[in-house]
């Protein structure tokens, strides 16, 4: 394999190994331990499925890992190579472009909107794009590959899961691959048209895509924007996040846009290697609140922030919650990146689903089971946050209704 191919592969193998890093803290956090050892990529996605079915679940899990790399990984990589031929378009990059947001979530496009950034964005998936309204800034990687692309991602990514069998012991490790032919292709696109940027910006700070724009060739900028919590508040020592630095930090950072102090030490310690000349801008931490939706009731108004690993607990809250003597409405609001479907089992007139990421509803007391950043954005806002760690769940209630109290006396 050529030099410039095992560079590729070694690049890949340290955002796996980022990767990794977070899935073991969830999979301890989540005790699933309990059930094997095989870390499961992402499991707070179907971590409610576990809680229902959790033996079965895992069974499935090992037959996966078993016939991954002989038999479900080829055809995967098959699919997705035949899906893509017939998205490309082979289109050069215009010079004219030469400041570039990377779109991987929508939460990091509404940060960067903040921002007022003026350049244009590259959406990494049809349906992010589809999701968004209509820009003439707005790009679409596969409007850029070529067939030689899909091809060249297509063996790195073969190739890789032998990499990462052979090289990283964790079980289960070969599961990250699931993204392997998307994230090769991104590599080999933007390492094309990286040199004709002034400035790279992008949100993702620990995982494989921040390697990524962080090892792309050329002397651009390139530009961190925070979209989360990099640690926790230790709050009754209940952790949301991993606490160790990054196995592979980010060595090419030009600046960051920090949410505070705290924050800037932490991406020091964890994230950054060295951390020389990068230059610290502060993030606004404001949200343009709304009355949503437009019609409600004007009831003592409640906001849960969904995480993933906790929708039936949130669930079991809010019909608690509805069930109380108090008039109430309960919205809430689930993680961008993730499903809303486990909240679809909640039925009731005074709760509402607010499944999108650009819409910051007001509210009078706002509820979060992990700490989050958006819980401090609110708190930011001058709105009463309540954090489930500082309380047993069944005290949330009393509270609740002790603030409606309060509400009602205003």
């Amino acid at each position: 394999m050529q030099v410039r191919n095992k560079n590729d592969l070694l690049t890949y193998c340290c955002g796996i190994k980022n990767e990794l890093r977070r899935d073991i803290f969830m999979h301890d956090k989540l005790e699933l331990y309990k059930y094997g050892s095989i870390i499961i990529p992402r499991a707070e996605k179907i971590f409610s499925w576990f809680q229902k079915r959790s033996k079965y679940v895992y069974y499935f899990i090992s037959l996966t890992l078993i016939i991954w790399s002989k038999v479900l990984y080829p055809i995967l990589l098959s699919g997705v190579f035949v899906k893509n031929i017939f998205k490309i378009k082979g289109n050069k990059w215009s010079h004219d472009e030469r400041d570039l947001f990377i779109v991987t979530s929508p939460i990091g496009l509404d940060a960067v909107k903040k921002l007022e950034f003026d350049g244009y964005y590259l959406f990494l998936s049809s349906s992010q794009l589809r999701a968004e309204t209509t820009s003439e800034k707005y790009r679409l990687l596969t409007d850029y590959c070529t067939f030689k692309d899909l091809w060249l991602a297509l063996r790195l990514a073969y190739t890789a899961d032998n990499t990462i069998s052979k090289t990283v012991s964790i079980e289960g490790a070969v599961l990250q691959n699931y993204t392997a032919f998307s994230w090769f292709l991104t590599w080999l696109v933007l390492s094309r048209i990286s040199n004709k940027l002034d400035t790279l910006w992008f949100t993702n700070d620990s995982d494989r895509w921040a390697v990524l724009f962080d090892n792309l060739p050329g002397r651009l900028q390139r530009i961190l924007v925070q979209h989360g919590l990099l640690a926790d508040h230790f709050v009754d020592k209940v952790r949301d996040r991993p606490s160790e630095p990054l196995p592979c930090k980010l060595k090419n950072i030009t600046r960051i846009y920090v949410y505070d102090e705290k924050s800037k030490i932490l991406f020091q310690k964890m994230i950054l290697d060295g951390g020389g000349d990068i230059d610290y801008q502060q993030f606004p931490m404001t949200l343009n609140l709304v009355d949503w939706p437009p019609n409600i009731n004007k009831y003592f108004r409640i906001l849960i922030i969904g995480q993933p690993e906790a929708t039936n607990s949130e669930c079991k809250l809010t019909n608690e919650i509805l069930s109380c003597d108090i008039e109430c409405d309960v919205i809430i609001k689930p993680h961008p990146s993730y499903s809303s479907k486990p909240y679809e089992c909640i039925d009731s007139s005074h709760f509402y689903l607010l499944d999108r990421s650009d819409i910051f509803p007001n509210a009078d007391v706002v509820i979060m089971f992990a700490d989050s950043s958006l819980g401090r954005f609110y708190e930011s806002s001058g709105i009463k946050t309540i954090s489930v760690n500082k309380y047993l769940e069944e005290d949330i209630v009393k509270l609740i209704n002790s603030l409606y109290i309060d509400w009602l006396n205003k």
